[in-house]
């Protein structure tokens, strides 16, 4: 808390009456030197109360008292003869409205911020000290706390999560972390990330940011969220741009797999081509076909033939990359199922755990051998 003190020194003057004449004794005659040991404390006693129950804050103020002892009259002048005359005096007036300008400024200095005047300006940011945006920070959390705890269940709760950070701030190239979003009503994708993950693991949900520049129509560094619901995954993505209330995204990764559809002009039907692995197991199983809902609602089941897209081809992008999860999972062993036609070059890439690949038997145009990938002959070999 930054004490703001009025340096504003009245002009003293002290008159002494000494065997029934006036001593008049100038301001520059008087040192005075006051001691402010004891700086203003502002104290919020309860601010549980002043953010679920808007009662007012309760404040504590330690005044600082200046006694007469502060002041050491350092010289006198024996000036019995002398007599007073105010127009030896050279004081200089202060205005009313000056006074009450500078009492008023330091007044609004001691009124500590609250979870309800959030978010703050730039000025307000800069003028709290450590200890108040802390504050701040904890009562805002625990705003979404009591907010959250209605919802009963992990899933409808983590959907909650997500709205609240992308309906609730704007978006913004400046702040990256979620400390400053709440403080200061904006952030990126990253910062929208962090907020999600900081709300997540504050109330019971395990998840992690994810790199998501393999996702369709993302932009160059684009980060999301992985929350992990009992053993189901869902990406979570509060990063759109625009103004609050912004839109979001909330969907299942089937078995930690990002998937996405094409359509398959040779077969006359739409695939599922599989682009990023956001899990947290040391063994993937790519299954041969699997059930999605589609545009229209319904739930279509489609066979899974690619692994990577060509937007990866062209960029050297990886799919399989520990790297693309905040986790410390090492990825062991890849199973590819008989459905998968295609691999791209770098879907292996950033793989330094991988032990095995392993190809089904019945695969037609890939095989492994001592677990390594190669071609169906035999002769090409892809990833080791």
């Amino acid at each position: 808390m930054r004490t703001f003190i009025n340096k504003t020194t009245n002009i003293l003057l002290i008159i002494f009456l000494v065997s029934s004449s006036f001593v008049c004794v100038k301001a520059e005659d008087v040192d005075v030197d006051i001691d402010r040991q004891n700086e203003t404390e502002i104290s919020i006693v309860d601010e549980e109360e002043n953010v679920l129950e808007e009662d007012s804050t309760d404040i504590a103020f330690e005044e600082d008292e200046i006694s007469t002892e502060d002041i050491d009259v350092v010289d006198t002048v024996d000036s019995s003869d002398e007599v007073f005359d105010k127009d030896d005096l050279d004081i200089e007036l202060i205005e009313d409205d000056e006074i009450e300008s500078e009492t008023a400024d330091i007044e609004s200095k001691d009124n500590p911020k609250t979870v309800d005047d959030l978010p703050l300006t730039v000025e307000e940011f800069n003028e709290c000290s450590d200890e108040e945006l802390i504050a701040l920070l904890d009562a805002w959390y625990e705003q979404k706390r009591v907010h959250l705890s209605q919802f009963t269940d992990d899933l409808t709760k983590a959907r909650e999560i997500v709205r609240i950070v992308a309906e609730e701030f704007d978006y913004g190239t400046k702040y990256q972390s979620a400390e400053y979003m709440i403080l200061l009503g904006s952030g990126d994708c990253w910062a929208s990330t962090n907020l999600i993950g900081s709300l997540c693991n504050k109330n019971g949900i395990y998840g992690y940011g994810r790199t998501a520049v393999n996702d369709r129509n993302a932009g160059s560094g684009h980060r999301n969220a992985v929350l992990k619901i009992g053993d189901k995954y869902y990406i979570a993505d509060a990063g759109m741009s625009g103004s609050k209330p912004r839109g979001y995204l909330f969907k299942e990764s089937p078995l930690g797999l990002s998937l996405d559809t094409f359509y398959n002009q040779d077969a006359n039907r739409n695939e599922i081509y599989m682009y990023q692995y956001d899990g947290d197991n040391n063994t993937i199983n790519i299954p041969e076909s699997i059930t999605i809902k589609n545009t229209y609602g319904d739930y279509v089941n489609y066979s899974v033939t690619r692994i990577g897209n060509q937007t990866q081809q062209s960029k050297g992008y990886s799919v399989f990359a520990e790297g693309y999860t905040g986790t410390d999972a090492e990825l062991h062993i890849i199973n590819i199922p008989e459905s998968v036609n295609t691999i791209i070059d770098s879907a292996f890439i950033g793989t330094p755990h991988l032990k095995s690949i392993n190809v089904a038997e019945e695969n037609p145009y890939f095989k492994s051998i001592d677990g390594a990938l190669f071609s169906e002959d035999g002769k090409t070999l892809i990833a080791v």
